[in-house]
């Protein structure tokens, strides 16, 4: 019986030692304190990057005529919206241009906002850049460059520049040269005139020492358009023609509407001679109820707009700009229609489970969205999967916002693109494709494909278990054998 006693207490001593039977690290039972200190030294789910605008404030003093780049350099910019304002004015929300000119204010890939041709006014002391949604912003100052007020510079105030071969030129045969000249008529005569092209300062090792004279070598459709001299503060003008069949530009290939307000399509149309313009619906030409006007930008091209004062569902469709003179012919189709925009991929977050990512969605529709079709895959494979989420309501005239968390996906680079539809039909099947990446195994704290699932101090603990197992058997191997 004594023995029997002996064998049960060291049994009990093996399993009650500290370290002997205790719970490894993330362990649901793991609440005493003084494990606390190892559990508090696993490292933290990394934090998904977030977006910075890296740019700093610019004061800038310009020419008129220049090409003027207002940077906004933002980290991680593909999760987030990008908007530029002037004087609080929108001019870009993402993708989407509010600017009156977006031919010569343009929005670059890298978050830059372009303005060509820079004029009196586009000065300003606030061209702001936000990311949508956070307080982060910056602010750039675009002034036009006033000389100091001396005897030389006084005088230009009263002179003029001559420009020629004249404001307009016109070369008869393709590669050609054309050579322009441009003069002050003030004393003291200017130590310096530049010349720009489209708005892009011209550099060249033929311009005589006071940059009078340009020559245009192999006059060809890249090199014709509107050329300007400067000198002081006054510029000359020259437009270099070419005779050339109609090009077609479109701002939007498709414009989505709301029915019973007023839509403009919009084309512009480069020519000379200037052409003809018609708008064509249904092969048929446009001429009742509807209000077509011609904006002259140069000599070379005009913008058309086909205004419709009371759009209705009838009114979908493809219009056709089309322009015409004695060298040619051009077509430029544009789609009318009260469908979705394309849905605008804003980011991406985390489930409060630190596991299941949320994609996070704009969508603009002016009718009520009644359906999504969100379709992810990881990068590589094939075939989509799709998911249906839930429709939530939106304030009249305010964007749709979706958050969607994707269940079950794991670890790696994925590819997503987001459908709605609303009464009139799904926003566009070509729509842009997103690129993300889930952290599935990485926010779990578990880690990735090859590495080793024990540490230093589980191999430890296993050994000692195993030890000590060792020990028992060999306990109960004496007392069976002889006791």
């Amino acid at each position: 019986m004594k023995s029997i006693v002996q064998v049960a207490a060291l049994f009990t001593l093996l399993f009650i030692a500290p370290g002997g039977c205790r719970p490894e690290t993330g362990d649901a039972y793991l609440d005493d304190a003084d494990y606390a200190d190892e559990t508090n030294s696993q490292p933290d789910p990394e934090p998904s990057e977030s977006s910075e605008i890296l740019t700093r404030p610019l004061a800038l003093r310009v020419h008129v005529g220049d090409t003027v780049i207002l940077p906004c350099n933002v980290s991680n910019s593909e999760n987030v919206v990008i908007s530029w304002y002037k004087d609080g004015d929108v001019i870009y929300f993402g993708d989407y241009s509010y600017t009156a000119e977006p031919h010569r204010i343009k929005l670059e890939g890298n978050g830059s906002l372009v303005v060509n041709d820079f004029k009196q006014s586009d000065e300003s002391d606030n061209y702001k850049c936000t990311i949508t949604g956070t307080n982060q912003e910056i602010s750039h100052s675009v002034r036009i460059y006033v000389p100091p007020a001396t005897p030389t510079t006084a005088a230009t105030h009263t002179g003029k520049l001559i420009v020629k071969p004249g404001e307009y030129t016109v070369v008869q045969r393709p590669n050609t040269n054309v050579t322009l000249s441009c003069f002050a008529d003030w004393e003291p005569k200017p130590k310096l005139i530049t010349w720009s092209f489209q708005g892009k300062r011209l550099t060249s090792d033929e311009f005589p020492q006071d940059g009078s004279n340009y020559t245009v070598r192999n006059v060809a459709m890249e090199t014709i358009g509107l050329y300007q001299c400067l000198a002081g503060n006054k510029v000359g003008k020259i437009n270099v023609l070419i005779k050339h069949a109609p090009r077609i530009d479109v701002e939007h290939k498709r414009i989505h509407a709301a029915v019973g307000t007023e839509s403009e399509i919009k084309c512009t149309v480069h020519a000379y001679p200037m052409a003809e313009v018609v708008w064509i619906r249904n092969g048929m030409k446009i001429t009742n109820g509807k209000n077509k006007s011609r904006i002259p930008i140069s000599a070379l091209e005009a913008n058309y707009t086909l205004a419709i004062s009371r759009t209705m569902e009838d009114d979908f469709g493809n219009y056709t700009c089309r322009a015409t003179n004695k060298m040619g012919t051009a077509n430029a189709t544009v789609e009318l229609t009260g469908t979705p925009a394309e849905a605008k991929f804003s980011g991406l977050d985390s489930a409060p489970d630190k596991v299941t990512p949320i994609l996070k969605w704009i969508v603009n529709s002016h009718a009520p969205i009644l359906e999504y079709e969100l379709n992810y895959r990881q990068r590589g494979e094939d075939t989509w999967k799709t998911v249906i989420p839930k429709v939530t309501e939106a304030a009249a005239g305010t964007p749709y916002i979706l958050e969607y968390p994707l269940e079950g996906v794991e670890q790696g680079s994925y590819e997503t693109v987001l459908y709605a539809r609303n009464q009139y039909g799904w926003s566009p099947r070509d729509s842009k494709i997103h690129e993300f990446w889930s952290d599935y195994y990485q926010s779990q704290d578990l880690p990735a494909s090859g590495e080793s699932v024990s540490g230093g101090e589980t191999a430890s603990h296993q050994f000692l278990v195993f030890s000590r197992l060792l020990i028992l058997a060999a306990s109960l191997h004496v007392y069976t054998t002889y006791l």
